[in-house]
């Protein structure tokens, strides 16, 4: 009997010991864990936790009614920002703000169709009014009309001819020396680039768009 309290006595010396060790390695080890392979200390807040802020609380519609107001409200927010946008981006073209030229239709962007067409809008054209003439010939050379305003709408219509081929020329050479100048590693080709100079000056003037950005006789090149 002696010996069996005897081991027992042992038995709860060394449970104490374990325990003991145990409570120092606790205490040695007390530092902020950090999970493992991440670097992180768990107890620091994620960015997101810690930089995220939410917005007032707004309840839920109630009722069928609530939900629709809300739609129609927020509807209502959308199209005024767009209207906004819209607006802003029409005022950016209209001044000829390069941070707009990707607003543009995809033959008007690049710094040389803007150059294209100021020297286009400085000069006063003929031409202009080409669309115009081709009405009145339309008009005036039917079987029906005396033949005095036939031969007058034919003489116009030779003039207005004669006029094109004259001012396509000076203004694409104009066009050409500006940009070779500007611009010497444009890459721009000219054909497209004479067909769009065309294009412009034959339109009257009121009606170019892109708005013109130059008054008729400002020195652009």
């Amino acid at each position: 009997m002696s010996s069996l309290f005897r081991r027992a006595e042992k038995d709860d010396a060394a449970t104490a010991d374990v325990t003991e060790a145990a409570e120092e390695t606790e205490a040695v080890d007390l530092g902020p864990k950090k999970a493992s392979g991440s670097g992180r200390d768990k107890a620091t807040p994620t960015p997101k936790r810690g930089t995220g802020k939410r917005g007032p609380y707004v309840p839920p519609p109630t009722n069928r009614k609530e939900s629709a107001a809300r739609r129609r409200e927020k509807s209502k927010q959308e199209r005024g920002e767009q209207r906004a946008r819209r607006v802003e981006i029409q005022a950016g073209l209209d001044r000829g703000d390069p941070a707009y030229d990707k607003y543009h239709m995809p033959r008007d962007r690049g710094p040389e169709r803007k150059l294209a067409r100021d020297i286009v809008d400085s000069r006063f054209t003929i031409s202009q009014f080409f669309f115009l003439v081709v009405l009145v010939v339309l008009v005036t050379s039917q079987p029906g009309m005396p033949e005095m305003v036939r031969n007058v709408s034919t003489g116009l219509w030779v003039f207005m001819l004669l006029a094109f081929v004259v001012e396509a020329v000076i203004i694409c050479r104009k066009v050409s020396k500006a940009i070779k100048a500007k611009f010497p590693n444009s890459t721009v080709k000219k054909p497209g680039l004479y067909w769009y100079v065309c294009m412009r000056f034959i339109m009257i003037r009121k009606l170019r768009m892109p708005r013109p950005q130059v008054k008729t006789g400002d020195k652009v090149a």
